[in-house]
């Protein structure tokens, strides 16, 4: 009898769009916080969006790869 290999399904989490950062609160007047905030938000969220990207994509690949070998 043949074995069905299946590959593992990631968690739905990593396959989610990432969420965005929130925002400093609305009575914030410093801007030295406000600069900085947004500096450390906009670094990190670009540093997640490419990560969860890069790992999307090697997870199709995988899949594909491994669905393909008979």
């Amino acid at each position: 009898v043949p074995v069905k290999r299946k590959f593992p399904e990631a968690d739905a989490f990593m396959l989610e769009p990432v969420p965005m950062l929130n925002p400093l609160p609305t009575d914030t007047t410093d801007l030295d916080k406000l600069i900085t905030n947004s500096t450390e938000n906009y670094g990190k969220y670009k540093e997640l969006v490419q990560r969860y990207e890069m790992w999307q994509e090697w997870y199709k690949q995988q899949k594909e790869i491994f669905e393909s070998v008979k």
